[in-house]
């Protein structure tokens, strides 16, 4: 099979995954979207609205707001379930889902099936996250209906097909756009599942994963300028759903004129997503989950086995620290406001497009292009250091650290925020101490774990690490994706559960210690 018709299978098993995916988040993003709305305080406007809003009352309900604390836990717990399939690293998935994979074999057609059901599962909360955090439509629900109140009835098929498409691209359909292609991307370009799965089609040597084809026929000594050629395919699919939206979306993120977000009943089915948030949780992160800890426990007669991964796992997160440092701070350069800094709105957002655009080609095509530049003559001397593996995943992890500080608004300065500060710099002991935990609570808290987030994604990024990083610094990553390959052990599921605990215990410690830091310091 073909280059081509490997990207051209890739790109419609992507398509379908990407609308299911827009299709279930507008039911779960109901779900989740007014809990977190309507768990707050009455007094917010927003939930003000939803408990005054004529159809909220027409079906003789009234919202029962729990306890505060209760609520709180409930709301937590919803998005954790919602949040861990696509937080769990892909080697997990493709590690624990390699044996259902060998079951398989020869059915090559329900492994590509059960591929791209793990795909869904995995990439649906992206969208469900963009449907409840993005800007409302900028035409409401009112204007729609009034335009078609106003359309002839004898006015062409074709003409009233197309106004009604215009009306769909300008108001609501500009979320499910953002959403489709944010899934789109990452379905088209997943590896690490693909490759542990040895997804197939037709016979046994026909890989329909084009990032698996790529990367093989690279690690099997093609040039480098070979590979770079082979990157042409692919890209032209991407550019067909990138493009189209990157006309539509701009205008709709700056826009000022936002209506009320549409939470209506006809799409609150709480039982139905409760349901399918709790069993995509089972399957992405609850059966992985239980493979790997059954082994780790099984081989936990051999845990000095995993000593000599210590010091992989220290270089992988030495060096996603690096890299997570240098994303954070070039997003939140971007995305300052301070008026020595401040663009006008088209031209920040031109820059902000120019450097994200490197991440959104995947960590494939970005890391076999950062080694074609660090091959040319000025930069040849840095090919065997860090500073490749760095620069990769600086810029892939951008556009996420991006969306990520937007959304927290870590890069505005509140007036809450600026009042803390000045009660810092008070003479009085008690109001410094005041002012240290406001803002621990209003900045420190959310730059914590946002840097946390864009740490987790280049510590578990594989790609970059398998062409970019020198013999001497080779990550963990590498080794286990190495090992995987030969199925599941009790030992790797050790070496797996080490290179999980180790960060997760250290970033424990250092959330627990905090506070006290930031009052250490700023008192």
């Amino acid at each position: 099979m073909s280059l081509a018709a490997v990207c051209a299978w890739c790109f419609l098993r992507a398509s379908t995954i990407a609308l299911v995916a827009v299709w279930l988040s507008k039911k779960v993003a109901a779900f989740v979207g007014w809990d977190q709305l309507a768990q707050r305080a009455p007094a917010h406007p927003i939930a003000s609205s939803l408990q005054t809003d004529p159809q909220w009352w027409a079906g003789g309900r009234k919202p029962a707001l729990s306890h505060p604390t209760v609520a709180r836990l409930s709301k937590r717990l919803i998005w954790v379930l919602l949040l861990a399939p696509f937080l769990v690293p892909n080697l997990l998935v493709g590690y624990a889902y390699s044996r259902l994979a060998l079951m398989l074999i020869h059915y090559p057609f329900w492994n590509d099936v059960a591929y791209g059901l793990l795909l869904l599962l995995k990439f649906f909360p992206a969208a469900v996250v963009i449907r409840v955090f993005a800007p409302p439509s900028p035409v409401s629900a009112e204007a729609l209906h009034l335009q078609r109140l106003l359309r002839r009835h004898d006015e062409p098929l074709v003409r009233r097909l197309s106004r009604e498409l215009g009306s769909w691209v300008a108001g609501p359909g500009r979320v499910a756009i953002g959403a489709f292609v944010v899934v789109f991307l990452l379905a088209f370009q997943e590896f690490e599942i693909a490759s542990l799965m040895g997804i197939t089609t037709g016979d046994a040597h026909s890989p329909v994963s084009w990032t698996v084809s790529l990367f093989d026929a690279h690690a099997g000594g093609i040039a480098l300028s070979d590979s770079l050629s082979q990157v042409v395919v692919p890209l032209l699919f991407e550019l067909l759903v990138v493009l189209p939206a990157a006309v539509v979306l701009p205008a709709w993120m700056s826009s000022g004129l936002q209506t009320r977000r549409d939470f209506s009943p006809r799409a609150r089915r709480w039982g139905a997503s409760g349901l399918f948030v709790v069993v995509a949780a089972l399957f992405l992160a609850g059966v992985p989950s239980v493979v790997v800890l059954g082994g780790a426990v099984r081989g936990i007669e051999n845990l000095e086995t995993t000593l000599p991964a210590l010091r992989e796992i220290v270089i992988g997160a030495a060096t996603a620290l690096g890299a997570a440092l240098l994303a954070c701070g070039a997003a939140q350069l971007l995305l300052r406001e301070k008026r020595t800094w401040q663009l006008r709105r088209a031209g920040r957002g031109l820059a902000i497009a120019i450097c994200s655009l490197p991440g959104l080609l995947g960590p494939l095509v970005l890391s076999l292009a950062i080694l074609a530049l660090f091959q040319l003559p000025g930069f040849r001397v840095l090919s065997q250091s860090l500073v490749p593996l760095i620069l990769s995943l600086v810029l892939f992890v951008l556009p996420r650290a991006v969306i990520l500080f937007a959304v927290t608004g870590i890069a505005r300065r509140t007036h809450a925020a600026h009042s803390a500060w000045l009660l810092v710099r008070s003479p009085a002991g008690k109001q410094r101490a005041t002012g240290a935990r406001l803002i621990d609570e209003l900045q420190t808290r959310a730059i914590f774990w946002s840097g946390v987030l864009v740490w987790y994604w280049c510590y578990w990024e594989l790609t970059p690490a398998s062409l970019l990083a020198p013999p001497a610094a080779m990550s963990f990553c590498v080794r286990l994706y190495n090992f995987m390959h030969y199925g599941q052990g009790n030992a790797l599921s050790t070496m797996l559960v080490t290179a999980i605990a180790v960060p997760t215990v250290t970033i424990v410690v250092l959330s627990m210690l905090r506070r006290t830091l930031v009052r250490w310091v700023l008192q």
